[in-house]
């Protein structure tokens, strides 16, 4: 790996980190105000991860899923196994629909998120209600996962807009263009 490769690594890391902490900072401001507005806050971290994933050679996307989701671990009470999990499947998603489909316009990009959004947010309620005992099986109804999809639908579309709008932007942030570079042999 050359050095420059490395420092644009480190430099997602950073933007992943300023992402999050910016996603934390909106929640604590908004939450006092009432809990239902903390719906209508863009997935930060997942809107610069499909953001990327979309662009960076394939060979980059997991690594990219990796280092996003280990920085959101450290501003989030969620399980890692979830978060890596939800990360996983959406970079799994934008990889296979690279392969068939054209993915870097804003009309693919702002459905894939709005996908790995309402997906991933919809996971992490499942999860949280899971491990807090919703039912005696552990078992979360139908219903109740109609409900938080519902519960979830402002944010996936909150943030199909920020990745619509601001996508192609969150892809090329100051540092990350070698991660872009193709391989020369």
């Amino acid at each position: 790996m050359k050095s420059s490769t490395g420092i644009a690594w480190l430099m997602l890391v950073v933007w992943a980190a300023l992402a999050a902490s910016v996603q934390l900072a909106w929640t604590h401001r908004i939450v006092p105000f009432g809990g239902h507005l903390a719906w209508w806050l863009p997935d930060v971290c997942l809107a610069l991860l499909v953001a990327i994933a979309v662009h960076v050679p394939m060979r980059h996307v997991m690594g990219a899923t990796l280092v996003l989701a280990i920085v959101r671990l450290g501003f989030t009470q969620d399980p890692p196994a979830a978060v890596l999990a939800g990360y996983g499947w959406v970079a799994l998603l934008v990889q296979g629909l690279r392969t068939g489909v054209e993915v870097r316009g804003v009309v693919p990009r702002s459905l894939i998120a709005f996908a790995a959004s309402l997906g991933v947010a919809v996971w992490g309620q499942v999860v949280h209600a899971t491990r807090h005992g919703f039912q005696a099986h552990g078992l979360v109804p139908s219903e109740e996962v109609l409900a938080m999809a519902q519960r979830s639908l402002p944010q996936a579309l909150v943030t199909c807009v920020l990745v619509g709008a601001l996508g192609a932007g969150m892809a090329r942030l100051p540092g990350l263009s070698p991660l872009y570079q193709v391989r020369r042999f």
